[in-house]
């Protein structure tokens, strides 16, 4: 037997806010308008199966591979004012956010500006995922003895690529002052993972058992961040926002070493179990020893 889900799911978010601040001893009142839009989609699709084969009557193979894919993709742009005094006691100021990023600017309304702030963002997204596990059991003869074999194993890859651009213009003392920053965030990850467990079941008497376990597993992680900011001289060759920067635009950038890092992790486990249970119509009991060796190796870079 087994199973397809397909799933698909798209958000659109408009917000609009006029906001006062009182109370504030500091820089007394404060006033500020925003706009923001934000898209977000994604899709997933999940598999698997489950297939099970007795080649007879004392052996039992079952078998279940599995595999899933999603991706997403998520746009935002926003846009922020803040005033030192209410912008609607200006005559006929309806839009105060509208008008302070308009090409003409109110004189009046310019005068209690203290900043604006314009970002937008994009992204995108996807992942694989690959699984599979197998199980194995051979009776020996008819009171509960048994070998078993069990393997499980899956693999992952992913990427995420982000790109922002940030540009916060100031007004009164410091009018003429501004802050730019355009980034965009390459993320690719991959990961895989494997244990092996061998087991025996030797019976004792009517409900009491021995068994013996071993179990070797493997897991590896291999991520990847790597930030880079676009450089001053490229200030006007900016991509267009609502596409993500391309291999031919790796010129414009320039690697952000302090907010980049690489990491890879590998995990190694023993775990042997030996151990009695007992099991009736109306209990069951277990009892044993673990030893449990592991070993961590990692590499990191910032």
């Amino acid at each position: 037997n087994g199973s397809v889900r397909y799933v698909h799911t798209s958000t659109d978010l408009i917000r609009t806010s006029a906001t006062e601040t009182f109370l504030n001893s500091n820089r007394g009142a404060s006033f500020s308008n925003s706009y923001s839009k934000s898209d977000n989609s994604s899709t997933r699709v999940n598999a698997n199966a489950r297939l099970r084969w007795l080649p007879d009557t004392m052996t039992t193979i079952t078998v279940r591979p599995s595999y899933s894919y999603s991706e997403g993709r998520n746009s935002s742009t926003s846009r922020t004012v803040t005033f030192n005094d209410d912008p609607y006691a200006i005559e006929g100021m309806d839009n105060p956010l509208d008008s302070i990023f308009a090409p003409t600017i109110n004189p009046v309304l310019a005068k209690i500006l203290v900043n604006k702030n314009l970002r937008d963002n994009l992204g995108n997204n996807n992942s694989h995922n690959v699984g599979l596990n197998l199980n194995v059991v051979r009776r020996i003869g008819s009171k509960g003895r048994n070998v078993s074999l069990r393997a499980r194993g899956n693999y992952s890859q992913s990427e995420n690529n982000s790109y922002s651009i940030s540009d916060i213009q100031y007004g009164q003392n410091n009018a003429g002052k501004s802050r730019y920053l355009a980034q965009r965030s390459i993320t690719p990850s991959q990961s895989y993972d494997y244990n092996i467990r061998v087991g025996y079941t030797e019976p004792i008497i009517k409900n009491l058992f021995a068994e013996a376990n071993y179990t070797y597993s493997f897991r590896y992680n291999n991520s990847e961040r790597s930030r880079d900011s676009l450089l001053t001289s490229h200030l006007n060759d900016l991509p267009a926002i609502g596409l993500l920067p391309t291999q031919a635009d790796s010129l414009m950038w320039e690697r952000d070493d302090y907010n980049s890092q690489y990491a890879t992790y590998r995990y190694y486990n023993h775990t042997a179990n030996i151990g009695l249970r007992y099991s009736s119509s109306t209990i069951t009991a277990n009892a044993g020893v673990d030893f449990n060796p592991e070993r961590t190796k990692m590499q990191y870079n910032r």
